[in-house]
């Protein structure tokens, strides 16, 4: 017979059942407490991303001037900066300011070059996009040289009914053709950092530049600036030729604007592929902000883009076709994994145009 103090003691199997139910207990705990903390993480980031593209929608109200123009002279984006009324040939025209500056062109000219910016090329992650008309517009006016309409295969609107149908249909763009090198210069005339250096050296989770994982804000840009005119075709009066700001004109008449920036804030989150980004850390230092910095960007803005626009889910594939009938509204959160045991959170913010 065993004893009263035998019978009160806990048997092995007793004592592994107990363990086991407070090991799944903590495991619960555990993972809703990480759970929340991501979604903190999210909403504390999300609000960053809406703060950003505010203040960039804030800019030259007030003040009389305009957003795309200051942010083209301020952050160095592509196109041409400003322009001055000359007479030129006995045509009034607006030739780029001050003299010796270029010209921009635009999408698809694939050897079109802007003074001080990189080249401007069909869409890639080399190049930033600058249009000839305005995202999701049709093209209601002509752009007669070769460069334009070849490499697009464009029709002939003056043949049939037809071709003017088909030229019209806006050109084919999406989100991911976006530029994120200028994230840092885009902040600074937003007024979110006071110089660019700080964006690349602080990755405290603290800064409203950086998400909540501690990894900097993209904004991702694309331009719409008509290119100049260079139609050599004469006037009805024989005599004056198109001016060389014929196409700024013509878009200025049908859109009533010939410029605008269009900005999209985003996240690559918590964690970053270490395929494209060696060890799926952000460079340590601004020691070689060019060399360093520019390519991690990139990568960055692509793997937001795929999380956020996945192939296999068309529908949220944001085109030309998709600004009057938006997949999203405000800032979408996409999930994915850049390895079996690493989650990847992209947060997208629908674009903004700024005039």
């Amino acid at each position: 017979m065993r004893s009263a103090a035998t019978r009160r003691g806990f048997t092995l199997v007793e004592i592994v059942i107990v363990l086991s139910i407070i090991a799944i207990l903590a495991g619960l705990i555990l993972g809703a407490l990480i759970a929340a903390r991501e979604r903190a993480q999210v909403i504390l980031t999300i609000s960053r991303i809406e703060g950003a593209l505010q203040a960039v929608a804030q800019l030259g109200q007030g003040s009389g001037n305009l957003a795309t123009p200051s942010l083209q002279r301020d952050a160095g984006l592509a196109g041409t900066q400003t322009f001055v009324r000359r007479i030129v040939a006995n045509t009034p025209t607006v030739m780029p300011d001050p003299v010796g500056t270029l010209w921009h062109d635009c999408y698809p000219k694939t050897t079109a070059t802007g003074s001080g910016n990189p080249v401007i090329v069909v869409p890639s992650p080399g190049a930033p996009l600058v249009m000839a008309y305005p995202w999701g517009q049709p093209r209601l006016y002509e752009i007669h040289e070769p460069w334009y309409a070849g490499p697009l295969t464009l029709p002939d609107p003056s043949v049939t009914v037809a071709d003017a149908a088909a030229w019209r249909v806006p050109e084919k763009h999406n989100l991911a053709e976006f530029w994120p090198r200028k994230s840092a210069e885009i902040l600074k005339v937003a007024g979110i950092i006071t110089d660019v250096t700080t964006y690349y050296t602080d990755r405290s989770t603290k800064r409203p530049w950086n998400d909540a994982w501690g990894n900097p804000l993209l904004m991702s840009y694309a331009l719409f600036q008509p290119p100049e005119c260079n139609r050599a075709d004469t006037l009805s009066d024989g005599r004056k030729r198109f001016a060389n700001d014929h196409y700024l004109q013509q878009a200025a008449e049908m859109y009533q604007y010939n410029r605008s920036t269009y900005i999209v804030a985003a996240s690559a989150g918590p964690a970053l592929d270490d395929v494209k980004i060696p060890g799926g850390k952000v460079p340590p230092d601004a020691s070689n902000v060019v060399g360093q910095w520019y390519p991690t960007l990139t990568a960055m803005w692509e793997q937001t883009t795929a999380i956020c626009m996945p192939p296999s889910e068309p529908k949220y594939l944001w085109d030309e076709n998709a600004v009057k009938t938006a997949p999203w509204s405000g800032v979408r959160k996409g999930i994915s994994r850049v390895s079996p045991s690493r989650k990847a959170i992209g947060l997208m913010s629908a674009p903004i145009e700024v005039k």
